[in-house]
């Protein structure tokens, strides 16, 4: 009886001729590492195209629908802010030059500091800080923030009209973004920062013209472009701006330009001056 006895695990012609050639074994294994890369770059190539076609569809979606304002918005309202932005409802958000809109607010409103956020479908206006007074500097004035911190600088005075112009003690440093750097490094601020809080509470900040806080003790300002009051320190100011108004009324239309002295509420006085610019001057 013939019988065909067969090997149970027979070898692939690849293997048969591996096992005989070492040099054929070396290059299926090549091979078949380089397909192997050639499946993942594919795959990769596939996934990146299909990424890449999803944005084409989506982005066009993100859209602006709406643009929110928040912050202190002390002399300007939401609409002109949002006007000055320059975006508008629909607009693409994805690609949207961010630092335009930015300096498109600055530009329109330099006495105030913001941020501009994008979400999905909104444009985000945050008014950061809000300059209270301005002071000149050298050959230029700048804007200041409560902390004396410079908000932004300019070449005129037309710049920050509505602010308070402020004289400061002696400064020896002005940068954009940091406070002012005053000479006396332990100068007392306080006084200063009573003032402002004076003037924003009697709503006065309209009416002066000048806040000349140079010297701790010998504080004045210049009222409606025609009086200088005479403070000396911060103390008693209630009485004094009391007795301040009612020498004014008891010499009204008796001088164009007068200095009320009241920093000694024993010996107040009232001085003529012959011009605006005496006035000023102190």
């Amino acid at each position: 009886m013939n019988q065909e006895v067969r090997n149970p695990n027979p070898a692939s012609p690849r293997r048969a001729a591996s096992a005989g050639r070492p040099e054929r074994a070396a290059w299926a294994r090549k091979t078949d590492r380089r397909l192997h890369l050639l499946r993942v770059l594919m795959v990769f190539i596939g996934s990146v195209v299909l990424l890449l076609g999803l944005l084409l569809l989506l982005l066009p979606c993100f859209r602006v629908k709406k643009i929110e304002v928040s912050g202190e918005l002390e002399g300007v309202t939401e609409q002109e802010l949002i006007d000055a932005s320059g975006v508008q409802i629909g607009e693409e958000i994805i690609g949207m030059d961010l630092r335009a809109v930015l300096d498109r607010l600055e530009a329109a409103y330099p006495n105030q500091r913001f941020t501009v956020s994008p979400t999905p479908f909104s444009i985000k206006i945050r008014v950061e800080q809000q300059a209270v007074a301005y002071m000149a500097y050298g050959e230029n004035y700048f804007s200041l923030d409560r902390d004396f911190r410079v908000l932004a600088v300019s070449d005129s005075a037309e710049a920050f009209r509505g602010l308070l112009c402020i004289r400061l003690p002696e400064i020896t440093g002005v940068t954009v973004g940091q406070p002012v750097v005053f000479a006396d490094t332990g100068i007392d601020r306080g006084y200063i920062s009573t003032m402002l809080e004076l003037f924003e509470a009697l709503e006065l900040t309209d009416r002066v013209d000048l806040l000349d806080v140079s010297r701790k003790f010998n504080v004045s300002y210049v009222l409606d472009g025609s009086t200088r009051i005479v403070l000396g320190s911060v103390s008693d100011l209630e009485v004094k701006l009391e007795l301040a108004g009612k020498m004014l009324d008891a010499r009204q239309g008796s001088a164009d330009y007068a200095v009320v002295d009241v920093s000694d509420l024993k010996k107040s006085t009232y001085r003529p001056m012959e011009s605006y610019d005496m006035l000023m001057a102190g």
